[in-house]
């Protein structure tokens, strides 16, 4: 309508406009038998969520998530990558792609325990050091004590009189592995120096 003397005018609309909520998953790491947990993270303020993900075999829905929320995985024996596919805010809003981190991967910790050094030789009336070959965050174990300045180091010092055969027991603590060695100690005896 042109003309000046007559005018149309409606209601205001506010049109709002909402951001996707951002997230990703992560994983941790479990003894074989153990349940793993699948953390969820989100900067996002509009929670709960609602994230959809997939284990490989189907989608799974958790539901009520809040930033830093756990999901437990169920009994693994075998590692497992999760896949984020959607995260569903409070509001309705919904992102399926760009997630940050997009996968959780549930790892199974292995023994990785080392032999030690083994045979080991060391002249009469000297010392030896022996070596566990694993950190200290492993327990050691060393049988006989006989001759070791401490059967529960790592590392002790030898200092035979003859011959002798160590047993080592290396154990892992959070797991619970353990493993047995033999760790051989042969001594030299010293030369004999006949004056002439």
């Amino acid at each position: 309508i042109n003309s000046a003397n007559c005018r149309i005018s409606s209601n205001k609309i506010i049109l709002t406009i909402r951001i996707l909520p951002t997230g990703g998953i992560s994983g941790d790491s479990i003894c074989p038998g153990q349940s793993g947990n699948i953390t969820f993270t989100s900067s996002s303020l509009n929670s709960p969520f609602t994230i959809s993900y997939s284990d490989g075999t189907g989608t799974l829905i958790a539901n009520n998530m809040t930033n830093n929320g756990k999901i437990a995985t169920g009994v693994l024996f075998n590692n497992k990558t999760y896949t984020l596919l959607s995260i569903k805010d409070a509001l309705g809003c919904e992102r399926t792609n760009g997630f940050n981190p997009s996968t959780a991967d549930i790892e199974i910790r292995k023994s990785n325990i080392n032999a030690p050094s083994s045979p080991l030789s060391v002249c009469e009336t000297k010392s030896v050091q022996l070596k566990g070959n694993n950190n200290t965050t492993f327990n050691y174990q060393w049988s006989p004590a006989t001759y070791l300045d401490n059967p529960t180091s790592p590392s002790p010092i030898s200092m035979p009189l003859a011959s002798i055969q160590y047993t080592l027991r290396i154990s892992e603590p959070v797991c619970n592995y353990d493993s047995t060695f033999l760790v051989n100690v042969n001594v030299n005896p010293s030369p004999i120096v006949v004056a002439q």
